[in-house]
């Protein structure tokens, strides 16, 4: 799937967007690093537009092909359901506060 634009309102092209890191990770995200697989995990848990996809500029970066999904057990949160590329990830966000970490079955 492509960047598509979520907002009403004029945006840059996406052109414009080509030399940032998000654009980087996105065209190649078949083979992310470890810090690339990390950073992605930060974006998708500090945006409030999506769970599966980080905006920049009026523009939409979908990651759900290469997103699990998980169940969580954060300490003082309880139970969350998020989307990570890998266990690793989540356990590097969360610094020690991840107490159980499950992996949904695929069918």
């Amino acid at each position: 799937m492509e960047p598509y634009k979520f907002v009403k309102w004029g945006v840059p092209p996406l052109e414009s967007l080509k030399g940032s890191s998000i654009w980087e990770m996105f065209s190649n995200r078949q083979q992310l690093s470890r810090e690339d697989k990390n950073s992605l995990f930060r974006e998708l848990s500090t945006n409030s537009y999506s769970r599966r996809g980080v905006p920049r500029s009026g523009w939409m970066f979908p990651f759900h092909d290469i997103l699990k999904t998980f169940l969580v057990n954060v300490k003082y949160y309880g139970w969350q359901q998020v989307y990570a590329p890998d266990k690793t990830s989540i356990r590097a966000y969360h610094k020690g506060h991840a107490l159980e970490i499950l992996a949904k079955p695929t069918k």
